[in-house]
Parts: structure tokens; sequence; C-alpha cells
């Protein structure tokens, strides 16, 4: 048993996290980790993507997502890679050649609470979609782009097309 001799009394507890899993619904995510790992049995392959929720209420807990890449059985090979595939064209990556390009890019996540007799509650996600693009009222107006003729500035031209004098 590892001796650890530590003082926490200067720690802060971590706030806001109940080790209750979150509730059924969408949240934004980004990937931030993506590790290939050996099936419990040995018999095959799956990735772990790790995800950081970004926004909301709970913001800062961690989700993860389980990939088949290689399996014994077709049918768990075909959802595993059909699962990788929504990820990636929910965050622009239709190709993926290395997992870190699924790092860092927004994405929604639709989570449900699994009920495990065995283990109890836990969270599993079931969707990925593109992320949802904050409300106009919070994000800045995007400039306007001026029309090619428009030479503002420049007293010689002028602002009008042609057809339009």
């Amino acid at each position: 048993m590892p001796t650890l001799n530590l003082d926490l009394s200067q720690i802060q507890p971590l706030e806001g996290f109940s080790g209750e899993p979150l509730p059924n619904g969408n949240y934004t995510c980004v990937a931030t980790d993506s590790q290939m790992r050996v099936t419990k049995a040995g018999t095959g392959k799956y990735l772990e993507v790790t995800f950081d929720v970004i926004e909301g209420a709970h913001k800062g807990r961690k989700l993860w997502s389980r990939f088949n890449i290689e399996n014994p059985s077709e049918r768990a090979r075909t959802i595993g890679l059909g699962q990788l595939k929504q990820l990636g064209e929910a965050v622009g990556v239709p190709h993926i050649k290395e997992s870190e390009q699924l790092h860092g890019k927004p994405v929604t996540l639709r989570v449900v609470v699994r009920r495990d007799p065995n283990f109890g509650p836990s969270n599993e996600v079931k969707g990925y979609m593109p992320a949802v693009a904050a409300s106009p009222a919070a994000s800045a107006p995007a400039p306007a782009s001026a029309a090619p003729w428009d030479k503002t500035g420049d007293p010689s031209a002028d602002a009008a097309p042609p057809w339009a004098r």
C-alpha cells in the first residue's frame, strides 16, 4: 500500500461534482483525449474518446465514448464504425486518419442515463450532432462584407453599380 503523507488542508474540494451522471439531454462538448485500447476479452480494439462539456450548468464535466474498431462480432464493429463516422461528420472530419483530428472541435452529444443493476447509473452517448451555434443575442454581429463596387474612401469611384445609376 502506497504511503501518501499529503497535507490537503490548503486544497479546496471540487465544486459542482456529485459523481452522479448528467441528466438526459444534449451537451456541447469538445474531445480532449483519445486512446486505442484492447477489449477486456483481448479479441478486439476500441477507440476511447474523452469529451469535456464546455457550456451550461455542467461545464467542466467529462463524458466518454467507445467505438469498436476491431471486434470478432461484425455487428459490433459496424455499429462502432458507424458511430465514429457520425462523430467525424459532426465535427467536420469525414475522413479520420488520426484520432487527434477530432480533438478541440465543438460537437453536441446526445446523452442518456443508463441504468445497470450491477454498476448503478452512468451516462451513455447516443448520438453526435454539429454543435449548435450561439444564439444571435449572445454573439457579436458578423461584419458586413463590402460589395465589390463599393470603393469606400475612393472619392473618384461611384459607389453604385453601373445598372443602378
